[in-house]
């Protein structure tokens, strides 16, 4: 198993396992036993396998206004609730996706701004001056 840039760790202790949130391959969501450090399960945006996560660039890209990507965009970050739901931010895609714990995805998606740029990017026509107190 190749984890190729660890964004988040979230630990759930009850049920002895450790959830991670990678950026190798666009980002994906690893499950790992806590004690032994064993791979248990993994999936991808919409809890797509882990073997079908495209290697295409463009089925990671994001565009604003555009269809959401059909993997995740990258820069993921991940939460679970008390309710057994893991809610996976792809922050580079402006969404959020939820999956169980088994990484079925539950077909919800968040977006959070739909006319966002891209990550890092900063839109010309939508920044404003800051404007002094005065004195």
């Amino acid at each position: 198993m190749i984890v190729g840039g660890l964004e988040e760790i979230r630990l759930d202790e009850p049920a002895r396992e450790m959830y991670v949130a990678d950026s190798y391959l666009g980002g994906r969501v690893l499950v790992f036993d806590l004690d032994t450090f064993a791979f248990k399960r993994g999936w991808g945006a919409y809890g797509k396998p882990l073997a079908q996560i495209s290697l295409n660039e463009a089925d990671h890209d994001y565009t604003p206004n555009g269809p959401m990507p059909k993997d995740f965009a990258g820069h993921l970050t991940l939460n679970f609730s008390a309710d057994g739901m893991v809610y996976a931010a792809d922050r580079n895609a402006n969404r959020i996706h939820v999956t169980d714990k088994q990484g079925k995805y539950m077909n919800k998606e968040f977006i959070l701004a739909r006319r966002q740029v891209k990550a890092g990017q900063r839109e010309a026509s939508r920044s404003r001056p800051t404007e002094s107190s005065g004195s």
